[in-house]
């Protein structure tokens, strides 16, 4: 008999990566591209670490059916995922060099989501971690 897969280790986590799009025109006017008033501006994107999956595809396509957002002033999509031990080492590399709260600053937004619980989040996962949460 085949021994499961713990799948809420660092090593089995993805993190998915969302962009975001305000519609500054659906504020005072319709918002409408054909009356002319779009005007859509790029936004940060929230950033989810998923658990208890088995794949990339199944974090991107859980994040996408359960946080995205189509709206005529708001749009809110996933355009990456990547494993969590990945994300990790390029957060510490790109911030290597700058002080510290700009690595935590990126680490402390992450919200930890899972299939199993839905569309509830938990801020600042990471605070898991640094109490001795098993990853």
């Amino acid at each position: 008999m085949e021994k499961e897969k713990d799948m809420n280790t660092a090593e089995n986590m993805f993190v998915v990566t969302m962009q975001a799009l305000e519609n500054y025109g659906a504020h005072s006017e319709d918002g409408l591209n054909n009356s002319g008033n779009a005007q859509w501006k790029f936004k940060s994107g929230s950033t989810y670490l998923v658990s208890d999956v088995d794949r990339p595809q199944n974090a991107m396509a859980f994040v996408m059916a359960a946080f995205s957002e189509n709206d005529i002033g708001w749009k809110e999509f996933p355009t990456s995922v990547e494993p969590f031990v990945q994300w990790m080492d390029q957060m510490e590399d790109d911030h290597a060099d700058s002080q510290q709260g700009a690595l935590e600053f990126y680490t402390s937004s992450l919200q930890l989501v899972s299939p199993l619980t839905g569309k509830k989040t938990t801020k600042d996962p990471l605070s898991l971690f640094r109490a001795g949460w098993e990853g």
